[in-house]
């Protein structure tokens, strides 16, 4: 398992830690083990997350805000309306204040 932390997570050289994917989770590391030993499950997902957390405390599964993946399509959605040029959708004006000529 160390081997595949490594290989797929990021490194910080200035910490000890290694950050894996924000796409995978506890459940999905327990099948990818599984399914690139080729073997049948061994030990229980209770079991495996135990491991997990006692013997790789500098292994980290950030968490994703909401937030962030919205913004990130906003900014995507952007980059690709300046790039297919298309015009951005143009409120209506507002109404004229009252006594301004």
């Amino acid at each position: 398992m160390e081997q595949y932390f490594e290989r797929v997570g990021d490194k910080r050289p200035d910490e000890d830690g290694i950050y894996l994917p924000t796409c995978l989770t506890e459940k999905k590391l327990y099948e990818l083990m599984f399914e690139q030993l080729g073997t049948e499950q061994s030990i229980s997902a209770s079991q495996f997350n135990k491991i997990f957390k006692n013997d790789f405390k500098n292994v980290t599964i950030p968490k994703v805000s909401v937030h962030i993946i919205l913004f990130g399509f906003i900014i995507i959605t952007l980059c690709l309306l300046n790039w297919l040029r298309l015009p951005f959708i143009k409120l209506a004006e507002p109404p004229p204040r009252a006594g301004s000529n």
